[in-house]
């Protein structure tokens, strides 16, 4: 049996690591997020704050999507400044 790859294998080999690569990134920001589930409200860790120093105070599911939002949109960020525009 023989398979026929549209793509050459060099550029499938290369979508493959970026494709593993954001899911790294995804999994590594869902990890952090969900601890936010586990601590009090009283805790430092990863505290959402407006623009005047306010603390945002967001139902935990909420809180993990923007955290988890967050992480990606500083990961795309990275990602520019480097000029990595394949992420």
């Amino acid at each position: 049996m023989a398979l026929v790859m549209a793509e050459a294998p060099e550029k499938v080999v290369k979508e493959d690591k970026i494709y593993m690569e954001m899911k790294s990134t995804l999994d590594d920001a869902t990890l952090l997020s969900e601890y936010v589930d586990d601590i009090g409200d009283d805790d430092e860790y990863m505290k959402l704050e407006d623009q005047s120093g306010k603390a945002v105070n967001l139902p935990p599911a909420e809180r993990r999507a923007l955290l988890v939002g967050l992480a990606l949109h500083e990961r795309g960020r990275a990602a520019a400044i480097k000029k990595d525009y394949s992420l």
